[in-house]
């Protein structure tokens, strides 16, 4: 089985899962009010010496990687992604009281929160936790401690409410570049 992140009416991006265990699926995928990225030095897919910082990437012999780079990058350069500069420790408590009420607030990041010091992970996860006094939210974690604690990337999902980290799952195990996915 292949999971499938479709943007229509663009290409599709996928990995294929291994494993007994399936995703629960909902028939009708969730609409996303809005996105927004925070990247201390944000690289701009419609710029071409960004786009070739990219594909320098890559690791040689992934030629796979730069057919997925390609595909990604038509989809992107279609509707660009809006990516803050900054520190996501002075840009979120802004970006999360922006965020209107009757939307659910789902962050998520990948290979992004373990290369920072354990201080800025605490002050970042602390923001979360005091946002969520005032409302629930939700982060979708693709992290990889190693050689610390897993042998693969985790795929995690973390609730925020009343004040704290309430209650966390741990999804399933990933390839490092997202070709498979083992459901937990």
């Amino acid at each position: 089985m292949r999971i499938l992140i479709v943007n229509p009416p663009h290409e599709a991006i996928g990995s294929r899962l291994a494993g007994e265990h399936l995703p629960p699926l909902p028939e009708t995928m969730p609409v996303v009010a809005s996105r927004v990225g925070i990247d201390l030095i944000p690289l701009d897919c419609l710029n071409a010496q960004d786009v070739c910082w990219l594909r320098s990437c890559i690791w040689p012999g992934e030629t796979w990687r730069y057919q997925l780079l390609d595909e990604v990058l038509a989809v992107a350069q279609q509707n660009p992604p809006r990516v803050l500069a900054g520190d996501a420790c002075d840009l979120l408590p802004d970006l999360l009281t922006a965020i209107p009420a009757e939307h659910t607030i789902c962050l998520y990041h990948s290979f992004a929160l373990l290369q920072n010091p354990a201080s800025r992970r605490d002050r970042i996860l602390s923001l979360l936790a005091a946002h969520s006094d005032a409302r629930d939210l939700y982060r979708v974690s693709l992290e990889w401690d190693q050689p610390n604690q897993w042998p693969t990337p985790r795929l995690e999902l973390f609730t925020y409410q009343g004040g704290k980290a309430s209650h966390k799952e741990w999804l399933a195990n990933c390839d490092v570049h997202g070709r498979t996915m083992q459901w937990h």
